[in-house]
């Protein structure tokens, strides 16, 4: 019986062993469909400047936002329309490149709906040494997003906005004040000359495999024992009356 299956089964005696074993926290907050309503998009630091965003949860960012809806502010409320960060325009929305939702900064919303699907994975942050303006990424790690980049010794210190593809949707190097995933995702790349330290946090593949783990054969070792399931007592009937 598949891990699918048992979790389906729902037996009292190991449901709790299987649903840690796919960590259902995680699967529920950053791999379903989430939901934002009455939200503000604030100014972020490693967004453009020219956007401000919706600041999701470092383990529930994004790069499909399926539709935004802008209630009040400075722009026109309604539905919103999808842009590229960097080049939003009034009225539009984007999947920012470090995951967050971007409007445009001169909207100023102050109340925003949004309904976007995570991308899976698991938080990694490192610090190390950049070299020629790379910052390589450990072989172990199967880098997805970068979520944030700061440099902390170098020409120009401080936190960096994350950059993305060109128009064409290719990879273009970093602007000065920018920080970016290089096109295979093995490195951090920074503006030439400005860092030679840094630390930065990417959302990385998740170690936990939920499509393996729930075709897979066997029940997970329990990592502490389960009491022993006592059925609750059944009502007693109500008396009819006389």
């Amino acid at each position: 019986m598949t891990m699918r299956e048992q979790i389906n089964a729902a037996n009292p005696n190991n449901i709790a062993d299987l649903l840690r074993a796919i960590q259902l926290g995680d699967v529920l907050r950053g791999q379903l469909p989430q939901v934002l309503r009455n939200v503000q998009p604030v100014p972020d630091p490693s967004v453009d400047p020219s956007c401000h965003a919706l600041q999701l949860p470092k383990k529930a960012r994004t790069t499909s936002v399926m539709h935004v809806y802008a209630r009040a502010g400075a722009g026109v409320p309604g539905k919103l329309l999808l842009g590229r960060p960097g080049m939003i325009s009034s009225g539009q929305f984007a999947a920012a490149p470090n995951g967050d939702i971007a409007t445009c900064a001169t909207d100023a919303w102050t109340s925003v709906d949004a309904y976007y699907i995570p991308e899976p994975g698991d938080v990694f942050t490192m610090t190390s040494a950049v070299v020629d303006n790379v910052m390589i990424i450990p072989s172990t790690q199967l880098a997805v997003l970068l979520l944030d980049a700061t440099v902390t010794d170098g020409a120009s210190p401080g936190p960096k906005v994350i950059s993305g593809p060109d128009t064409m949707g290719l990879w273009t190097p970093p602007q000065p004040g920018q920080a970016c995933l290089n096109a295979s995702k093995t490195a951090v790349v920074f503006a030439d000359g400005e860092a030679t330290h840094a630390t930065v946090t990417l959302l990385v593949a998740s170690k936990a495999d939920l499509a393996a783990l729930l075709d897979s054969d066997g029940t997970p070792t329990p990592t502490r024992p389960n009491p022993p399931y006592i059925p609750e007592p059944e009502p007693e009937p109500e008396p009819e009356p006389a």
